[in-house]
C-alpha cells in the first residue's frame, strides 16, 4: 500500500478493524482486528491492500505473512441466526466492539473501516470511510477476515455441495438464488435477508 495513513500519525501501536460478509445471504459475519509493528518489511507493506482487490491465492499468502508479523490479531464471528435476531447493523457493531475491547489496552489508536463506531467504546477509536484502502492495519484486517470466512464457507460447501458455496461464499449471485429456489433455505441462510 502506498502512503498509508499510519505513516502520518506518528504513533507506535495502531490497530485496524474491518468486517467481511455483511452483504452475504449465508454464513457468518467476520470482523478482524490487526496491529502490525510500526516498521514492517517493505515488500509486505507494498503487497497489503484491500482484500477485494487481491486474488484468492494472494490473500492466503498474505494471511500467513500478516499473522507472523502482527503484534496482535483477533476475530469475532456473528452467526446467521444471531444476524437474523439483531439485524446486520447491530451484528456488525457487536463484532467490532468485541475485537476493539480485546486490543484497546495495547493500542494508541484503533482505526475502524466505515462511518460509525460501536457505542460505549474507548476514545482511542476512529472511524474512517474506505479505511481498507487507506490504512495498512485495516487492509490487513480485511485480508484476515476474508480468508477466515472463505475457509469456513469452503467447509460448508462439503455439506451442501449443490449450492456452490465454494465459488460465491454465500453472496447473492444468480446461481446461489437459483439453488435456494430449487433446494430450499438452509440453516446457515439469513432468513431476515431477501433470499428470493
Amino acid at each position: 500500500m502506498e502512503n498509508p495513513v499510519e505513516e502520518y500519525l506518528g504513533l507506535e501501536h495502531i490497530a485496524g478493524v474491518d468486517e467481511v460478509g455483511r452483504g452475504a445471504l449465508a454464513g457468518p459475519l467476520v470482523v478482524a482486528c490487526v496491529m502490525l509493528p510500526k516498521v514492517i518489511d517493505e515488500n509486505l507493506k507494498k503487497e497489503i491492500n484491500d482484500s477485494k482487490k487481491l486474488s484468492y491465492k494472494k490473500r492466503r499468502y498474505l494471511y500467513g505473512r500478516i499473522t507472523q508479523q502482527s503484534l496482535f490479531y483477533t476475530f469475532s464471528w456473528i452467526k446467521s441466526e444471531d444476524i437474523d435476531d439483531i439485524g446486520i447493523y447491530n451484528a456488525t457493531m457487536v463484532a467490532m466492539k468485541n475485537v476493539i475491547k480485546k486490543v484497546e489496552s495495547q493500542a494508541d489508536l484503533i482505526i475502524v473501516d466505515g462511518n460509525k463506531l460501536p457505542e460505549g467504546i474507548t476514545k482511542k477509536a476512529e472511524s474512517l470511510v474506505k479505511a481498507d484502502q487507506k490504512s495498512l492495519n485495516v487492509a490487513a484486517a480485511s485480508i484476515l477476515a476474508k480468508v477466515l470466512r472463505d475457509r469456513y464457507m469452503m467447509i460448508i460447501h462439503f455439506f451442501y455441495k449443490s449450492y456452490g458455496f465454494y465459488s460465491h461464499k454465500g453472496y447473492p449471485t444468480k446461481f446461489h438464488k437459483d439453488m435456494i429456489r430449487r433446494f430450499g433455505v438452509l440453516p446457515i441462510h439469513r432468513k431476515s435477508f431477501n433470499l428470493a
